[in-house]
Formats: C-alpha cells, structure tokens, sequence
C-alpha cells in the first residue's frame, strides 16, 4: 500500500452493534471512498471464518478483513495509537492523517473523507 490513501478500521469483534454500524458506514460510502483512491482494510481479531461470514452477511466490498488482536499485540496498538475499539484511522503517503476511536457515522465519515483524503 505503499504510495496509497488507506483507512485502517480496528474493531474487536465481528457483529458487535458499533462495529457493525461502522462498518457498514465504510461500505455505505465506499464508492466515493474509492474515488477518492482510498483502500479500506478492516482489522479484527476474529478467526478468518467469523471474518468471512462478517463480510458476506453485510456484503462489505472492502478488501478481506486482517486478524490481528490488539490485546495480544500490543506493538501493533502502540504503533498506530489504538486506545479502544473501533477505531479509525486514514492515511495518506504513508502518514496518519487522521484518527479517532469509537463509531463514526456515515455524515462524520463523508466530511472526514472530503477534509483529509480530497
């Protein structure tokens, strides 16, 4: 992903109502996330089959979600500043343009997209 816009969503589990929510702002929005040239990469500790079913359930166009716990790794937490889940990070070049944990609604998430990744 070098070179690339990216927005990071950590949540800590498939199915739960925010992480939910969020991520389906993600996919409600995604078009327009993508013409802005923005690749998605959902971030859960679940096991690759609660992740797929996640996915198919809510169909989410975004690239296959990664497993990482952030309780077990507590680098990657530290790395990207993660104090609680969801969280949602953009980046662009290579650098956090923007962060914020908790549940960021699908207005929030369009006035984000415009201000940092335009």
């Amino acid at each position: 992903f070098e070179g690339k816009k990216l927005a990071l969503f950590f949540y800590p589990k498939s199915g739960t109502p925010g992480c939910t929510a969020e991520a389906c702002s993600l996919r409600d929005y995604y078009a327009e996330i993508k013409a802005k040239g923005v690749e998605v990469l959902g971030v859960s500790p679940d096991t690759a089959k609660k992740q797929k079913g996640f996915i198919e359930k809510y169909n989410f166009p975004y690239i296959d979600i990664l497993k990482i716990d952030i309780d077990k790794s507590p680098q990657t937490a530290s790395v990207y500043q993660i104090l609680g889940v969801p969280t949602l990070i953009l980046f662009k070049n290579g650098q956090i343009k923007w962060r914020q944990s908790g549940v960021v609604s699908v207005t929030q998430l369009i006035q984000i997209m415009q201000q940092y990744v335009a």
